[in-house]
């Protein structure tokens, strides 16, 4: 539950009705039904829920999360950010979501999606695009996963 609800909260994205629904449908892929856990303990935590199966929901969830934040909300979240260089960018974004401590591994794979293409904080569109990638990506990283 946290997972997908903390997204949603992170990104400040409005819950609507419409957002609500994609979120339901998303942690139930997930095997957390909303207010139905599976027994009196309530939902799986530390590694209990890792199957592939819901691993795979829960970054196809972030993938729909990052791809439905329309463009002002992009420009909201950039807003208070440095996205001059793909570096700031990847800082910004991190704390935005945690703040996340990422591996070497993890960093270094993220700042190089970031730069792949080139990349320059003046393009408005290009920074969009690598923001919604890179938010989908972070929330893919184990370190996320298991924050």
């Amino acid at each position: 539950m946290e997972y997908g609800i903390g997204l949603y909260q992170r990104l400040r994205m409005p819950l609507t009705s419409q957002t609500l629904r994609a979120l339901s449908a998303a942690l139930s892929t997930m095997g957390q039904v909303p207010l139905n856990p599976p027994d009196v303990a309530g939902y799986p935590e530390g590694l209990e829920w890792a199957g592939t199966s819901n691993l795979l929901s829960r970054y196809n969830g972030a993938y729909t999360v990052a791809y439905t934040l329309s463009s002002t909300q992009v420009s909201q979240l950039l807003a208070s950010i440095d996205v001059s260089r793909a570096e700031t960018l990847l800082d910004g974004l991190l704390y935005q979501l945690g703040p996340i401590e990422l591996g070497d591994a993890s960093h270094a794979a993220l700042l190089a999606y970031l730069q792949s293409g080139g990349y320059s904080g003046r393009n408005t569109a290009r920074v969009h695009t690598k923001a919604r990638g890179a938010l989908h990506l972070i929330a893919a990283t184990p370190e996320y996963q298991l924050n």
